[in-house]
C-alpha cells in the first residue's frame, strides 16, 4: 500500500481516481489461489502421464528445446536435490 502512497487507515473515499486505478491493475496482476493449483494439476498430469515435458521436468532438464550439449558446461541434473509437492 505505500508503493501508491496510501496509508492502511485511508478510508475509499479519500483515495484519488489515478491511484484506484494503479491498485485495481497491481492486484489484478497477483496470482490467485485458484491459478497456483491449476498449474501445479498440470504439472501433476504431465508427471504421471509421462509426457515428454513431465519426463524433463522429473530429470531436472529443460523442457522448452532449450540445448543441453553445448550452452552449459556444468553437470545439469546431477547431484541436484530436487523435492516434488506431489
Amino acid at each position: 500500500m505505500y508503493r501508491f502512497g496510501v496509508k492502511p487507515s485511508t478510508r475509499i473515499i479519500d483515495i484519488h481516481l489515478p491511484t484506484i486505478n494503479a491498485l485495481s491493475t497491481f492486484v489484478r496482476q497477483l496470482s490467485t489461489q485458484n491459478d497456483l493449483n491449476y498449474r501445479f494439476k498440470l504439472l501433476r498430469f504431465h508427471r504421471i502421464m509421462g509426457t515428454y515435458r513431465g519426463i524433463r521436468m522429473r530429470q531436472g532438464l529443460p523442457r522448452n528445446g532449450q540445448r543441453t550439449h553445448s550452452n552449459a558446461k556444468n553437470p545439469r541434473a546431477f547431484g541436484k536435490r530436487t523435492r516434488y509437492l506431489f
